[in-house]
């Protein structure tokens, strides 16, 4: 695929309206995200993420009636002043995605559950039937010193053969591990997930898949081939090579171009095994949002690299902004250790995550433990 001619214009694809609507919507009228500019991107499906630097939560925002405790004891939530660990994610009953999609799409939102996930996507044969007609059709294509993944996207990205890519099987990893079973809204989806089997898989990640969409059930026996994983129903999705995330960090004044790119590099990476999850629960969620997003993150640790301090772990609790159950808002809390006197030190940000599509309520800051007080 050509890749694009650079411009001065922002090289973040605009999101169509319709696939945004439960983010922009949370945005502060006039409003507007800071963009940085990258290298020129491959195709449609490859951008970099966009960064925010200041909290977007809404002076009017809509209030959705939720019940927290029972959100949580039901869906694997936090609790209030809990920290959070890697939960299992809960299954629920096997039907075909089909007779569920538009239903899902009509739920209220208290209802819902979110997936903002980093991984890898696949293709894999749901039947026979459809592996013999795949063969037909590369069977006309020059194959030859190509991987099977390579042969996927040749075939696959031929319009002729549009009609094998809907009924292919789209499977997300994460960390090696099949997760979900991806099910496109649109054919602007579809062409994304084709476009992503243009890279390579490596270990080390060098290439990012970014899947954004609404969870559903576990799929049926027959539906995969009998791969049955929870289905997600894709709203967004992305991708973005490690290198060209790393160009947008801003490099600290004093700190060598080498050293800004190894520790740049490292701390992506440490931010990535730290965050290590399926990004299903609203935790999860946050944490994978900051990572990509939210550059301050990255700033902010470069500089303490500076002065010997690392960062040491991720900590997410649920914020007592939350108390009125009217939002769900997190606290994800950054603990840096001083290498020289293994003193510890604490930061949060708070991240709404009551939609599809999570956004800043408070920037970096220092974190203080609160005082408990018994309840009366």
């Amino acid at each position: 695929m050509e890749p694009q001619n650079p411009t001065s214009e922002p090289v973040f694809d605009e999101t169509p309206d319709d696939e945004m609507v439960d983010y922009s919507s949370d945005l502060e009228e006039g409003r507007s995200l800071p963009m940085v500019q990258a290298p020129p991107m491959r195709s449609p499906a490859r951008r970099l993420p966009r960064t925010v630097s200041q909290p977007q939560y809404p002076q009017r925002g809509y209030a959705q009636k939720r019940q927290l405790q029972q959100r949580g004891a039901q869906q694997g939530h936090l609790q209030p002043s809990s920290r959070s660990a890697i939960t299992p994610m809960t299954a629920s009953e096997s039907v075909y995605a089909d007779e569920w999609d538009d239903e899902m799409m009509q739920m209220p939102l208290m209802n819902q559950r979110f997936v903002y996930a980093l991984g890898t996507v696949s293709a894999r044969f749901p039947n026979m039937s459809l592996e013999k007609e795949f063969a037909q059709a590369a069977s006309t294509e020059t194959t030859t010193d190509l991987t099977d993944r390579q042969i996927f996207y040749q075939v696959l990205s031929n319009s002729d053969n549009r009609y094998i890519a809907r009924d292919m099987c789209w499977i997300f990893t994460v960390e090696n591990v099949e997760t979900y079973i991806l099910k496109p809204r649109t054919t602007d989806e579809l062409t994304q997930l084709i476009d992503m089997l243009n890279e390579p898989v490596t270990t080390p990640m060098q290439d990012v898949d970014v899947v954004i969409g609404r969870l559903g059930p576990i799929a049926p026996y027959e539906m995969c081939n009998g791969l049955q994983l929870p289905i997600v129903l894709v709203n967004q999705t992305y991708s973005f090579q490690v290198s060209e995330f790393i160009s947008q960090i801003s490099q600290p004044s004093g700190m060598e171009t080498q050293t800004f790119q190894t520790l740049a590099t490292e701390t992506f990476t440490l931010l990535m095994q730290l965050a290590d999850n399926v990004g299903n629960l609203d935790e999860h969620r946050a944490v994978n949002y900051l990572t990509l997003r939210y550059q301050d993150i990255y700033n902010f640790t470069l500089e303490q690299y500076q002065s010997n301090i690392a960062l040491y772990k991720i900590d997410v609790q649920l914020s007592p902004l939350s108390a009125s159950g009217t939002r769900a808002i997190v606290e994800v809390i950054f603990t840096y250790r001083d290498r020289s006197n293994d003193i510890k030190t604490e930061y949060y940000v708070a991240v709404d995550v009551s939609g599809m599509f999570p956004f800043l309520v408070s920037q970096l800051q220092p974190y203080y433990e609160r005082p408990s007080f018994p309840s009366s």
